[in-house]
């Protein structure tokens, strides 16, 4: 019944309507996570496609899927993904904190189909960290505490819990200084408190 009334509310985007940039990050989702699961990385999966993966279903297009890995994982996962033919590079803008996978434009690196913020995890106080310029987002719990395995498009991926895709969207801006997103993120917001008061 409260799938019935979320897919009314937020519909799932019908295959002519989804967008190049969406499959492609769908294609780099799954490649992902499938090999994060059979060599155990340390990843959660943030944002508009953990929303989704709640949901069940892509519900709008993406123009990337964002992801936080272990910095200890992140040479593993590079020679995967470039041995699946990716072009991984460091974040021109943000330097070695983000990998931009299959970026449009390799020379800036903007406009990417998968940014894999790289995390770390601080054992003394029991945080999950990501770090930009300077600026850190923290998460209480370790990779698995923060996180929710989900079957989505056919695989097994961690995502984001709920309450802290909210905590997400206000630490871009509030703890990263990420400016320009306030409208959207809080769109997004109001999508995720819809899906929590569902699910309880």
């Amino acid at each position: 019944m409260h799938d019935d009334i979320l897919k009314q509310e937020f519909p799932p985007i019908i295959d002519e309507a989804m967008d190049d940039r969406t499959k492609k990050a769908i294609v780099l989702l799954k490649e992902i996570a499938s090999e994060a699961l059979s060599k155990q990385w340390k990843y959660v999966v943030l944002s508009g496609f953990a929303i989704d993966a709640y949901l069940g279903y892509i519900s709008r297009n993406h123009k990337d899927v964002d992801l936080i890995a272990d910095k200890n994982n992140i040479g593993e996962i590079k020679s995967f993904l470039e041995k699946k033919g990716h072009l991984v590079c460091e974040s021109k803008k943000h330097g070695s904190d983000l990998l931009r996978i299959d970026p449009i434009d390799k020379e800036t690196t903007r406009r990417a189909h998968c940014d894999i913020h790289i995390s770390s995890f601080d054992k003394d106080t029991n945080e999950v960290i990501i770090t930009i310029h300077g600026n850190e987002m923290r998460f209480a719990g370790n990779y698995d505490d923060i996180s929710l395995e989900k079957e989505f498009l056919g695989v097994r991926i961690k995502v984001l819990l709920p309450e802290l895709l909210i905590k997400e969207k206000k630490d871009w801006v509030e703890k990263i200084g990420l400016s320009g997103r306030e409208e959207r993120n809080a769109l997004e917001v109001e999508k995720i408190k819809k899906i929590i008061s569902y699910e309880q």
